[in-house]
């Protein structure tokens, strides 16, 4: 059996543009989006200087489906997927060299809502320029499934604190 390496890449960025498709000519959909990442570092004087580091992303299938439907330039997403390194001649015949990310999992980071979103969509894909933040409501804590919603907790008696099945289970470890 040969050895298996691992190319695997996460990253937390945002959207440099809104999210293209392109269909092969077997009919393979293929999202292509550029991802921004930020980073602090250092510089020759001792300040800090900020550096942005550009990924090429491409997503096949339903999982580009998703990006499209969701995400627009400026979404601040979790990426994660394998890197694949390609070579290509460009159009002067220079032999180039790319890395890009083959996307496995996306998830949206921003925790506002756009206005042109979906109802059914919570994450939302607002512009990181809007100032509207002090109309938008703060999200609210995700409620274990066994905890009463609030409206249950109200009604005269105390409420009990939810017990997760991780302390269920914790009494039958046996160390």
């Amino acid at each position: 059996m040969a050895n298996r390496g691992m190319a695997k890449v996460q990253l937390i960025g945002n959207l440099g543009k809104d999210p293209e498709v392109r269909y092969s000519q077997s009919g393979t959909e293929t999202t292509r989006f550029s991802l921004a990442c930020g980073r602090v570092s250092r510089g020759a004087d001792g300040n800090q200087v900020e550096e942005t580091d550009w990924f090429n992303c491409t997503a096949f299938g339903n999982q580009g489906k998703v990006i499209v439907d969701y995400l627009k330039k400026g979404s601040r997403v979790y990426i994660e997927g394998r890197l694949q390194i390609r070579q290509y001649d460009d159009k002067d015949g220079v032999r180039r060299t790319s890395a890009d990310v083959i996307v496995n999992d996306v998830q949206l980071i921003d925790s506002r809502r756009d206005n042109n979103s979906e109802a059914g969509y919570s994450g939302g894909g607002g512009s990181q320029d809007s100032n509207d933040d002090d109309d938008a409501a703060p999200p609210q804590p995700a409620r274990r499934p066994n905890q009463a919603a609030p409206a249950q907790q109200s009604q005269g008696r105390r409420p009990q604190p939810a017990r997760s099945t991780y302390e269920e289970d914790a009494e039958d470890i046996p160390f």
